[in-house]
């Protein structure tokens, strides 16, 4: 967003373990007084003499590694040698030389002070992913094959930061906007400190012994059990508001029992903008009771149960229900905001938006028709909204190679020949209204394993080839439509049975990629498509270019959005994408690679990193409108990319309920600038809410934020809650509310407005009324 931060570079890198070993203090002093040389200390180096401060920054301790001991004394001592040894200090040009012990901060407020209104000596802008100097900067490694390392916890990561940021916490805050649940702030504020114990950068990276991996999947399942049971809370607070129980003759009975009698469908949108489009429901009933055969319902499965019944003011008890799992149809559920439905829906009730039609060969929901060839190609024909088309032969495809990396770093073999998955069958899945699919097999040989064809040195790279046993590997996607949703869904699922080795899913853009735009974090950052490959391997203490890019959600190349649930790697050749989808690898870290001049871990074998077993993936597609462009994508196109991501992970919520008032639909927060995102949207005690807004675009944005809270104050305010500024709440039929008036907006709408800068991250701080 345009914003600087001041950076110091570690000249000789931040692993420095002396102090740790069994050292005589004279060559601890030596050591310290090597720090002052003006020269660097050796051709592979650069200085650490930092000229603005006539001294050094000299980094203490390493990964994994305890304060070394005695260091106090250890220190004193060397301050004695310095004091007395004046002819060793002026071997470095140093008269006087002092050693100080300093934190991060405290040196940083100390060279401020020393350089107050200069310049920095540099000014660096862009991604920050240019490991070019890596043999100059002490082996400064960019290690971009953690981004494919153990996939399955970036796929956790996602799907449990999906939940928790974009599903839960907005819902409670809705709940409790409307008086119907406290907002669960110590079970919400746990959750978050289970997913953060997971994202230490060698845990959420994959490059870590086995035995941590399993313990970040085991605190994964401990938070979707916490969320499990908010869900369950939610939807009790949900069913029951409105009616008294005791009068309605269901004392003691379950809002999840059949004999609650539900008459509503309760759907929240937790969206900045208006969603028509199926949502998933389970709910229970009787045995004998026959599911809804209509438009609007789609059964998924149904299985008898002995269910056990209980919430808060219900004795626990056990009844032999139907637990039915289906997709419902939600239409026009406003942003942020609720909307309720006869349920069963009315007879009769229809819909302009088109349902879900398969054929032998072909789904389409009115928006996207995708249709598989008889070699298992995908051409897919895409309508929008000002009534245009365009076709796409996308194809889909899975290529195999080698790799004789780590953790850390993808590793190809030399001379190795990519394996291309065969097309083999086509059969119909899902046959609609709601969700159709078509289920596509491939088959693929893959080699068993690679073989160390000559072993490695400090100096030489250890060559490796593939096996000459290969393991058939069948390879099941289902292709998925959703009725209103221009999004075709790619769910996939094999047996992995090979180790080290890379798989990915490829695309045809239909023309070559130039440029690919990424969603990274609160940013969409532009890439060149990778030039040719450098020669290997590199150079001791170099490493080779990356070819392949992070992403979070999307990215965009040709007009075209590749969305993904998890696989933040991808890669470009000539006119194809490809996202990976499998990287196995049996060792934490290798001393030598083609692509990296030296070790990155300790080498110890991981097992569980070679992902044996099964495997599922899930990833996405669609166009944008508009002209396809080689530059940036349009203010159109960016808004549509933004909500295809949304529309990917889904954003509804659904319960039954039983109501006595007419069915309600209303909005809590409303934005009227596609370009301006919710991102979050959460509480802090009872009255106070923070509503978090992304400007996805390059250019400053005006917004107006709408709502039928009660809202008291409105301030801008930092990420950590700080606040700043007052904004101005104006009321639909009542003056200017004044700044710190307290005047609320009970009689209607309110709104405010302001102002983004390029790409900001902007955090609202609202004071509301409760109800009654």
């Amino acid at each position: 967003d345009g914003s600087s931060i001041l950076a110091y570079h570690l000249a000789r890198g931040y692993y420095q373990t002396i102090f740790h070993e069994a050292r005589p203090v004279e060559e601890l002093e030596w050591y310290l007084l090597s720090w002052l040389q003006p020269e660097p200390a050796g051709q592979a180096s650069c200085a650490a003499l930092d000229c603005a401060l006539a001294g050094a920054l000299v980094p203490l301790g390493a990964d994994h590694a305890a304060p070394p001991g005695e260091f106090s004394a250890r220190m004193s001592a060397i301050r004695e040698l310095l004091a007395t040894e004046s002819d060793t200090v002026r071997l470095f040009g140093e008269e006087d030389v002092s050693v100080q012990v300093v934190t991060l901060p405290e040196f940083f407020q100390e060279r401020e002070r020393l350089t107050q209104g200069q310049a920095p000596e540099a000014a660096v802008a862009g991604e920050l992913r240019d490991n070019s100097g890596a043999g100059l900067y002490q082996r400064a490694y960019l290690l971009p094959g953690v981004l494919s390392t153990r996939l399955y916890l970036k796929q956790d990561n996602r799907q449990s930061e999906h939940r928790l940021a974009r599903i839960s916490e907005p819902l409670f805050a809705l709940l409790s906007a409307s008086g119907l649940i406290a907002y669960p702030y110590a079970e919400l504020r746990h959750a978050w400190k289970l997913l953060l114990q997971n994202q230490p950068h060698d845990s959420i990276c994959g490059c870590s012994v086995d035995e941590v991996a399993a313990e970040m999947r085991g605190r994964t399942a401990g938070l979707h059990q916490l969320l499990d049971a908010l869900d369950r809370r939610a939807g009790h607070a949900v069913a029951r508001a409105g009616y008294e129980q005791v009068s309605a003759g269901r004392a003691g009975v379950s809002t999840d029992d059949p004999d609650f009698a539900p008459n509503r469908l309760v759907v929240y949108n937790l969206s900045g903008s208006r969603k028509s489009r199926p949502v998933r429901l389970s709910y229970y009933c009787d045995v004998a009771q026959k599911v809804p055969r209509a438009d609007w319902f789609q059964l998924i499965a149904r299985r008898s149960a002995n269910q056990l019944f209980t919430e808060t003011g219900v004795v626990p008890y056990y009844k032999s229900v139907d637990a039915v799992d289906a997709f419902v149809w939600a239409e026009s559920v406003p942003p942020l905001g609720v909307r309720e439905l006869g349920w069963p829906f009315e007879s009769g009730r229809k819909s302009d938006i088109e349902r879900v039609v398969v054929n032998s060969n072909s789904v389409s929901n009115g928006l996207v028709t995708v249709t598989v060839t008889e070699d298992g190609m995908l051409a897919v024909t895409q309508k929008f909204a000002d009534g245009s088309t365009a076709s796409f032969k996308l194809g889909h495809s899975f290529r195999d190679v080698g790799d004789g990396g780590d953790t850390y770093n993808f590793d190809p073999l030399a001379g190795d020949v990519a394996v291309e998955a065969s097309f083999r069958s086509l059969a119909v899945g899902r046959k609609g209204p709601l969700v159709g699919s078509l289920v596509l097999t491939y088959e693929m040989d893959i080699p068993e394993k690679h073989v160390e064809v000559a072993p490695g040195s400090d100096e030489a790279v250890p060559v490796f080839a593939r096996s000459r046993r290969r393991i058939t590997h069948k390879i099941k996607t289902e292709v998925s439509l959703m009725r209103g949703v221009p999004v075709v869904f790619f769910d996939t699922e094999w047996n992995n049975r090979a180790t080290d080795h890379r798989l990915e899913v490829v695309f045809d853009t239909g023309a070559p990629v130039a440029r690919t735009f990424s969603e990274n974090h609160f940013s969409l950052v532009e890439r060149a498509a990778p030039g040719a490959p450098q020669r290997l391997p590199v150079e001791p203490g170099c490493e080779a270019p990356p070819d392949r890019f992070p992403c979070q959600r999307f990215f965009i190349a040709n007009r075209q959005v590749f969305l993904n649930e998890g696989l933040p790697e991808y890669g470009v050749d000539g006119r194809c994408v490809g996202i990976t989808i499998l990287r196995s690898v049996s060792r934490l870290s290798r001393g030598r690679l083609r692509t990296r001049g030296g070790g990155a871990g300790p080498h110890i074998e991981t097992p569980a990193a070679a992902c044996l077993g099964l495997n599922r993936v899930r990833y996405g597609w669609t166009a944008l409108p508009g002209a396809a462009k080689d530059g940036a994508p349009s203010g159109q196109q960016l808004a549509a990319a933004y909500e295809a991501a949304a529309e990917f992970e889904g954003t509804l919520w659904a319960c039954l309920a039983d109501r006595a008032a007419p069915p309600l639909s209303r909005s809590f927060f409303r934005l009227d600038n596609p370009l301006v995102h919710v991102t979050a949207l959460f509480c802090e005690g009872a009255d106070t809410f923070f509503l978090r807004l992304l400007n996805v675009s390059p250019e400053a944005q005006s917004a107006t934020v709408e709502t039928s809270v009660a809202v008291d104050e409105a301030r801008m305010c930092s990420l950590a809650g700080v606040p700043g500024r007052m904004l101005v709440i104006r009321v639909a039929g009542a003056p200017e509310a004044q700044p710190g008036s307290g005047q609320s907006n009970g009689a209607g709408l309110a709104a405010f407005g302001l102002v983004l800068g390029p790409h900001e991250l902007a955090t609202v701080r609202l004071v509301i009324r409760q109800p009654g």
